[in-house]
């Protein structure tokens, strides 16, 4: 029976190294690389005990077996892992140990057990177990961990090896260092790895442990061994441990307690492991991890990292920008939501396989739906990334940008396509020669183009060659040695082929030369194309040209002149050139002598008949058919016209050339174009027709054209002579309006009737080449005609100041005198003119009439065969009307004259006899109010008191008051008038003489219930004026304001001062002066005939008087009433010039 006193130290160590500590399985097995480290290590060390040893969690699972226990159970390790332990032991005894081991859960020690079990031979055998309870430093369970072994094993394996030494070769052949150290954390003991791997010896027996390692992590193991001496176990520390070859090895350790067989701690064991494998392989996957972190973002291929349901956990800048999201918008997305929904199906069936591990990749052209909408054409290969376990952890994908592509393949196709259609449809056909084998790849198509099926033609070019037309052969083998020589670039012919149905068909033969390396022809390939529609387009296009420059040529040669003869003579010779004709003639109709006459005859032979002579009657049958007709065409002439076959024998083609007159119904036949073919070619062609027909209306345009060409020159010459005639009117008028100007102008200024008269007469003799020319005034009281001005020739006797009684002339006088001209040709000489007897003469009368009838007239003689025209007679009457303007204008203004002189004699009688009236009544008035004052005081004297003698006497007083004031204005309007009243002119200051002046008529207006307002400023500038003067206008403005203002309205006097004159304003409200009255309140006597004359009274002289003493001060006034608002406007200069009023 094994217990737990049998257990030496090293075994303790070994069974506490892999056993107890917390978190076996879990806690140090976090990494692959500490998998790897810890299954490496366990195989070296607990595989080499012969001891059972396992792990099995609360219900019996086995979570770890070693080698040993796996033999002895005769299976793999990898099966008995996931077994109940339990099921493993003897049937009888599973009970009870199950019990046990629930007690060891709850106490957390440890038990042994002792069972019996039959062996596979029959034998039985005693089976010893150690189990004890693992928890972790805060007492929990984590697992329990057994040791067991065989009696028979034990007692055999011991007879010759101690359990010390079996243990310590143990601990010894274990390749991973391991230390163990007493309660003062000395080395007691260590194995051959700390010689062979740290090169330690049996010196660091006794020394502190810490000595053994970097100074940097001393203090740190330190605090981890007192941990440890209080009971924890500590996993996972790396120590470095300084060799001394001078390279620091660091390793993975474990620390934990050794206990004795009582538990009490004695010390601990450090067990390491060796990891710069794995240190290297960290940082081998560090760099690799920088450069596909590197090769992620940089690259200009896109790349991402998903999750197995397509979300996107890690995107690149390159499949940012190929889709135009940012980062964080793919990050939200899966790669089913930018994927085409016509490929989404296809992909999620790849990506359900890879990740079930049915393939290990898959690559897929698939479109991707940008964020624009666009869609991007990508080639995606797609892989998983699986964990320790071989489950799939994420995607990765590299996605290139074929977009570009696919346009190209689509383009591609779409040429390939078009290039198939445009062979079929434009009768292309292929073919291959390989040289060397000389096999030949001929295009069905192009065997059916010549009407021959597939196996009709044999792939040879010999075969192919007989198609060849004969006369071509020659060529093509020329063309196609120059393209194999290099001399030519291409192969490029143009032959005929041999068609099946006996035609000919042309052909295009394009090919390239294909060569090897040393430049020698191996292959030609090439296309056949159908060109027979187009060589007989060409070679119509050839006949139409040739057909065309000839027609050109006719018709240049007819155009080159403008004679019929020239033209009828070339025309007929590049006619002949340019058909096949013996006769080419032009005849002329002549419908009134009533034949045709030939007027041209070009004879291909100078043998043949010479038809120039010839004329044919109108009424000849061909005559009659032609001009019906308009156009023959006669294959066989003998039949019908014998006469004329024989002389111009073969086919004949006749055209009438039509001519175009003034309108478009006016056409008329001028001749016919004849043609005769020659007799050997037959009867002519379409074409032949056609171009005859052309030529004959270009002889028609031609014949028309010199037509016009004669038209046009007499109508040139008829128009330049018009041109002559218009412009002399032209220059004439000028010359008329430029006279009848000068006399307006004349005329005009001028007030005297002789002046104005011998004005006109003079510039009507000088422009109109007269014999004599006369004014005359008509008398009409008298029936008189008196010649004021005359302008006559010297020869011819002076009538000027003749008086002609129209009695004697009535035949003259009395259209005349109705205003009618009168224009005639006569040997009656009239006025002055008898002494030239029998001489005949022309003579314009024209009356001189105005607004009020004829006042005169003017006549104008001239040589009898120069008449007077209608523009000569016009300028006469604009003139006879401009003089008796003028005259009527001279008698107004003579009229008015003398009215003026005698308005100013009756103004001046008038002015005297208000001077001496005035003059006269004053002194009777001055002592009759002097007389007036008299007798009030002589009755006051008396004491005389009746109240109707003081009224009698205040009406007396106030009438001389009235009387004398009319008087004084009267003298006053005199003075100034005549400019005798001085202007006495002295300073006045306005803020203090405008209120004071105002002040004196309160009384007046407080007793007519008005409001005075006066705005005069503070400080005015001191003006110069004529205080009387001045003082008798504001008085006269404001009486007259206050006679006029209703009650309870205001009467305003307002100064305003300016740079160099002031103003004063006189306005009051309440009443308004109409507009056709307010131009007239300045004249004198003038009263307002809407205003109550007799309620307010007065003489009219006021204002009058206010605006001769205003213009005396050098002022102005105006007036100004809208609105029930009246105001005078005064401006006067602060300083006027002291002199007389003008």
């Amino acid at each position: 029976m094994l217990c737990c006193g049998e257990l030496t130290s090293h075994a303790y160590i070994i069974f506490n190294q892999f056993m107890i500590y917390p978190n076996f399985s879990s806690s140090i097995l976090n990494t692959p690389l500490d998998r790897l480290a810890t299954s490496a290590y366990s195989s070296t060390i607990l595989d080499y005990l012969p001891e059972w040893i396992c792990c099995f969690t609360t219900d019996g699972t086995l979570t770890f077996v070693n080698q040993a226990y796996s033999q002895h159970c005769q299976t793999t390790m990898e099966q008995l892992v996931g077994q109940n332990f339990f099921a493993l032991l003897p049937e009888s005894d599973r009970a009870s140990l199950e019990q046990r081991v629930q007690s060891l859960s709850e106490k957390g020690s440890s038990t042994t057990y002792e069972c019996s079990a039959a062996a596979s031979d029959g034998s039985v055998y005693k089976q010893t177990w150690l189990i004890l309870a693992v928890q972790d430093a805060d007492g929990n369970l984590v697992e329990f961990q057994a040791m067991g072994q065989a009696q028979s094993d034990r007692s055999s394996y011991f007879n010759g090896l101690d359990q010390g030494e079996h243990y310590r070769q143990a601990v010894d052949q274990s390749p991973n260092p391991i230390f163990s150290l007493n309660r003062h954390g000395q080395v007691q003991t260590c194995n051959l790895a700390c010689k062979t791997l740290l090169h330690y010896d049996t010196d660091v027996l006794g020394k502190p442990f810490r000595s053994l390692l970097i100074e940097d992590i001393r203090d740190t193991v330190d605090q981890l061994l007192v941990q440890v001496f209080r009971g924890e176990s500590i996993s996972g520390v790396e120590l470095v441990y300084p060799c001394r070859d001078g390279q620091e090895y660091c390793m993975i350790s474990r620390i934990y307690p050794l206990r004795d067989q009582l538990g009490n701690i004695q010390g601990c064991v450090v067990a390491n492991t060796d990891i710069r494998d794995r240190k290297e392989m960290e940082e081998s996957l560090r760099q690799s991890e920088a450069r596909f972190r590197a090769i992620f973002q940089q690259n200009r291929v896109g790349m991402n990292r998903a999750a197995l349901n397509g979300q996107f956990l890690e995107v690149n800048p390159a499949f940012c920008h190929l889709l135009g999201y940012t980062e964080a918008e793919l990050l939200s997305l899966t790669h089913y939501q930018i994927t085409h929904p016509e490929e989404q199906e296809i992909e999620r069936e790849l990506c359900r396989q890879l990740n079930n591990q049915y393939i290990p990749y898959y690559t897929l052209e698939k479109r991707y739906i940008k964020k624009t909408g666009e869609i991007c054409w990508v080639n995606i290969s797609v892989s998983v990334i699986l964990n320790d376990d071989n489950r799939p952890l994420f995607s990765v994908a590299v996605i290139e940008n074929i977009h570009e592509r696919k346009q190209m393949e689509a383009a591609l196709q779409q040429s390939q396509q078009r290039y198939q259609m445009a062979i079929a449809a434009g009768d292309v056909g292929v073919w291959d020669w390989h040289l060397a084998s000389g096999e030949i790849y001929l295009d069905p198509h192009l065997k059916s183009m010549l009407g021959y099926a597939d196996q009709d033609i044999q792939n040879t070019i010999e075969d192919w060659t007989r198609y060849v037309h004969p006369d071509d052969r020659p060529m093509v083998e020329a063309a196609v040695q120059a393209a194999l020589a290099g001399t030519t670039p291409t192969f490029h012919v143009e032959h005929r082929m041999l068609h099946r149905d006996g035609g000919i068909r042309w052909f295009l033969a394009r090919g390239h030369v294909s060569r090897d390396r040393h430049g020698q022809p191996q292959q030609l390939m090439g296309t056949d194309t159908d060109i027979t529609q187009r060589k007989q387009t060409e070679l119509q296009i050839r006949y139409q040209v040739q057909r065309e420059q000839g027609l050109n040529h006719v018709i240049r040669t007819i155009r080159q002149s403008l004679d019929l003869d020239t033209i009828f003579a070339t025309a007929t010779h590049a006619i002949g050139a340019l058909l096949p004709a013996n006769h080419v003639q032009i005849w002329q109709c002549l419908i009134a002598q009533g034949y045709w006459k030939n007027r041209v005859d070009h004879r291909r032979h100078p043998d043949l008949f010479d038809g120039s002579t010839l004329e044919i009657a109108l009424d000849h049958p061909l005559s009659q058919r032609l001009l019906q007709q308009r156009f023959m065409r006669v294959d066989h002439p003998e039949q019908d016209y014998p006469a004329l076959a024989t002389a111009f024998p073969g086919a004949w083609m006749l055209f009438l050339l039509d001519l175009d007159g003034d309108h478009q119904s006016d056409r008329h036949t001028w001749g016919a174009l004849t043609l005769t073919k020659d007799p050997t070619l037959g009867g002519w062609e379409p074409a032949e027709v056609e171009l005859a027909q052309i030529i004959a209306d270009q002889v028609a345009i031609a014949i028309q054209q010199s037509d016009l060409i004669v038209r046009v020159q007499q109508l040139n010459s008829t128009l330049e002579n018009t041109v002559h005639q218009r412009t002399a009117q032209l220059n004439q008028s000028l010359e008329f309006e430029a006279l009848l100007k000068r006399i307006t102008d004349k005329v005009r200024d001028s007030l005297d009737e002789s002046a104005i008269l011998q004005t006109a007469v003079d510039e009507l003799s000088t422009i109109m080449q007269t014999l004599s020319c006369d004014a005359a005034l008509y008398d009409l009281t008298e029936r008189t005609s008196t010649i004021i001005y005359e302008s006559a020739e010297s020869s011819l006797p002076s009538s000027q100041g003749m008086i002609i009684v129209m009695a004697d002339h009535e035949d003259y006088y009395q259209h005349l005198l109705q205003g009618d001209p009168l224009h005639y040709c006569t040997l009656d000489l009239v006025r002055g003119l008898e002494r030239r007897p029998n001489y005949a003469t022309t003579a314009l009368a024209q009356p001189l009439i105005d607004d009020q009838g004829v006042i005169g007239d003017l006549w104008i003689y001239r040589e009898a065969h120069l008449p007077f025209s209608a523009i000569e007679i016009r300028l006469v009457q604009q003139v006879a009307n401009q003089c008796a303007i003028a005259i009527r204008q001279s008698r107004l203004y003579q009229a008015t004259k003398r009215q003026v002189q005698e308005l100013e004699r009756l103004n001046h009688l008038k002015d005297d006899f208000l001077s001496t009236v005035s003059h006269e009544l004053r002194s009777p008035m001055a002592s009759i109010n002097m007389a007036t004052q008299m007798l009030e005081i002589v009755l006051e004297q008396q004491q005389v008191s009746d109240r109707r003698i003081d009224q009698y006497l205040r009406i007396l007083r106030e009438q001389c008051n009235q009387e004398l004031a009319l008087i004084n204005d009267l003298l006053d309007l005199q003075h100034l008038e005549t400019g005798t009243q001085l202007l006495d002119l002295v300073p006045v200051k306005l803020e203090e003489w405008i209120p004071h002046i105002a002040e004196s008529l309160e009384v007046r207006i407080q007793a007519g219930q008005q409001i005075l307002h006066i705005d005069v400023p503070e400080k005015l500038p001191t003006v110069s004026s004529d205080p009387t003067s001045l003082t008798r206008i504001l008085v006269e403005l404001l009486s007259n304001a206050c006679k006029y203002t209703p009650p309870f309205h205001q009467i305003t006097v307002r100064v305003r001062a300016q740079t160099s004159t002031w103003e004063l304003e006189v306005q009051n409200s309440g009443v308004e002066i109409a507009p056709d009255e307010q131009s007239r309140v300045f004249e004198k006597f003038y009263r307002i005939t809407r205003a109550d004359r007799w309620q307010h009274g007065g003489t009219g002289l006021g204002l009058a008087l206010v605006k001769r003493l205003t213009e005396h001060l050098g002022g102005t006034i105006r007036l100004s009433s809208q609105d029930q608002l009246t105001c005078f406007y005064l401006t006067f200069p602060i300083h006027p010039r002291s002199t007389y009023s003008a």
